[in-house]
Formats: structure tokens, C-alpha cells, sequence
């Protein structure tokens, strides 16, 4: 029933996130235009750098703690000429509670669907690029292995981003702030993992 909830969830945010960027091009008072099949494509690869407090909750209780991660995702996706992205991505993990003594790891794997918001109003040139605002965010399924059981576990994600893009022809920087969540169960419990962080990235665009 989970894993069925989740697959249902990707497919939804697959299909809302082409109608929003097909409304953002026919907005009232500009010029259609078919960006679709002119939209140029990026492959790109973020890693998470550093992490700010964080969340353990389960059926019973919620607690603040000092959760660590270091998420890296390759990603590949389509650009549009409103400054929308939309793709998918592979991220592997690695999440441990190093306040909470003999508390483990726990590893995971998740593939999942990306879209990326960018505010062209106040996009600015400096030097020989481009600096872009944008807001960013994530849907992921995979699975994932504790370090304290041998029980196969299921991992479901969800972030959001704020961080900015610099461009310079067909490169691209960036570094934003994310906050993500992380679902970890088996048939039996269901353990989320909340944290915020930054993370630094880099992009090619073809």
C-alpha cells in the first residue's frame, strides 16, 4: 500500500510540474512560445556540504537532533526559456544522529523527479555570467539499509531548496540551502529524518 501511495505521488508531481511550465509560457500578455522541443538539456552533479540541527520522528514521539547527511545526486534535466527546469535524478546518502549514542547509519538510495523555479525578474548579469535565484524541489523513492538490522527497508524523500545558479556559457555553479525529509520503513514502523543543510553543485548544459 506504501510503495503504491509513493509511485502515485512521483507520477502527480511528474504531470504538475509540465502543466506549470506549459501555463508560465502561455501567460497573458507575452508571446507563446514552443519550448518544449527547443529546450536544451543539463546534466548536472550536488553534493551536501554542511548541516544545521535537524528531526527524529516516529509514531510515538519527536525529538530535535543533530542530524548529519552528505547527499550526492546526479541529476539530468530539460531547461525551458522561462527559466523552469524539470528532470530526474539518482542520490545516494549517507544519515547518522551523531548526538544519540550507538545510534548507527543508515544508507540509502533513491531515484526520484526534480523541478527547479527560476525568478527571471531578478536575474543579474555579473562579470562574463548570469546570476539566477531560483527555488528548488524533490520528490524520491528507493531503498535504504541501517547499519543496526538486516530487515530491508524503503526510503521516501522530499526537499526544497532556495540557492541561486551562476552561468557562464554552457557552465554552471550553484549553491543553495535545503531543507529535506526523509521516510525510512519497513512493513512494520516508519522512522522520518528531517535536516537542513547546503549544498554546493555544479552543471553542463547542452
Amino acid at each position: 500500500m506504501k510503495r503504491s501511495f509513493l509511485l502515485k505521488t512521483l507520477l502527480v508531481a511528474t504531470l504538475a510540474t509540465s502543466a506549470f511550465s506549459e501555463d508560465i509560457d502561455a501567460m497573458p500578455g507575452e508571446e507563446y512560445e514552443e519550448t518544449t522541443s527547443k529546450a536544451t538539456m543539463q546534466v548536472g552533479l550536488t553534493y551536501g556540504l554542511m548541516n544545521f540541527g535537524g528531526s527524529l520522528s516516529d509514531e510515538s514521539e519527536s525529538i530535535d537532533v543533530d542530524t548529519e547527511d552528505t547527499p550526492l545526486t546526479i541529476s539530468f534535466a530539460f531547461l525551458f526559456k522561462n527559466d523552469n527546469k524539470f528532470g530526474f535524478y539518482y542520490k545516494t546518502d549517507e544519515l547518522a544522529l551523531p548526538n544519540i549514542s550507538d545510534s548507527g547509519t543508515i544508507s540509502t538510495n533513491t531515484f526520484g523527479v526534480l523541478g527547479e523555479v527560476g525568478f527571471s525578474s531578478i536575474k543579474a548579469k555579473i562579470g562574463e555570467g548570469e546570476l539566477l535565484p531560483y527555488f528548488g524541489y524533490g520528490l524520491g523513492y528507493g531503498s535504504a539499509e541501517a547499519s543496526w538490522t538486516s530487515i530491508d527497508l524503503s526510503a521516501f524523500e522530499a526537499d526544497l531548496s532556495f540557492g541561486a545558479h551562476y552561468t557562464i556559457q554552457s557552465f554552471e555553479v550553484s549553491a543553495a540551502i535545503y531543507r529535506r525529509a526523509i521516510s525510512v520503513f519497513d512493513e512494520s514502523d516508519t522512522v522520518t529524518y528531517a535536516m537542513n543543510g547546503i549544498n554546493l553543485g555544479v552543471g553542463y548544459k547542452f
